[in-house]
């Protein structure tokens, strides 16, 4: 269990990661009908290659340009993966537990963000697709930056939320351990996510979700 905060109360910010964190969904998450090897072969084709995964999260790939790699690999048309991959994108589903702490977080005044290692699609339909700019009133990709390193992301959230905000005030909600480690390095305070069971336990004990539902309810 990661260590409490030594002020939740000062915790003014939280920022949260998207992929591993307030989803858990793959994005090619629907199944052609007749592709009973479609996620094994994209896993292997596409996400196993990282570089690949990495320009396409500098947007120095589209969609477009991903399912002209992987139509010759399913047997289908580039239309065909692209209709597909876009199905799921729509259908990915956020992790009720870290949905409802952002909720509560902006309801008590705190700035909130994502800052994400992401793909044109995460714009394109989740974004839309889940509301996320209604909740979130500033959301960082790495593929407007063409940049993937988060210590330089970060930065970006903090000047758009507003002079006060800093990793000394901040919390990061993220699954990646050296992206926590990073954050905590900058004098930030971190959680790494792994389940929404663990997380809620570790917030009730820092005080961060029953002050919440308290001030809700009055």
């Amino acid at each position: 269990m990661p260590l409490l905060l030594p002020d939740p109360a000062a915790i003014r910010c939280v920022i949260f990661d998207f992929g591993g964190t307030l989803s858990s969904d793959f994005y090619f998450n629907v199944n052609p009908p007749d592709r009973p090897d479609w996620f094994s072969t994209i896993q292997r084709r596409l996400f196993a290659d990282q570089p690949l995964v990495d320009r396409w999260m500098r947007q120095e790939l589209a969609l477009e340009d991903i399912a002209e790699v992987l139509a010759p690999e399913v047997g289908m048309s580039v239309a065909e993966v692209v209709h597909w991959a876009v199905l799921g994108c729509q259908r990915v589903k956020m992790n009720p537990v870290v949905w409802q702490f952002a909720e509560q977080m902006k309801a008590t005044g705190r700035s909130i963000a994502i800052v994400t290692g992401n793909m044109d699609v995460f714009n394109r339909y989740i974004r839309p697709n889940q509301g996320l700019d209604d909740l979130f009133p500033v959301i960082i990709n790495s593929c407007d930056y063409g940049e993937l390193d988060k210590t330089i992301l970060w930065p970006l959230a903090f000047q758009a939320l507003g002079p006060e905000i800093d990793y000394h005030n901040s919390l990061l909600i993220e699954d990646s351990p050296n992206n926590v480690a990073r954050f905590v390095a900058s004098a930030g305070f971190a959680y790494q996510y792994t389940d929404d069971a663990a997380l809620k336990q570790w917030l009730v004990m820092n005080h961060l979700w029953d002050s919440i539902s308290e001030e809700q309810s009055q």
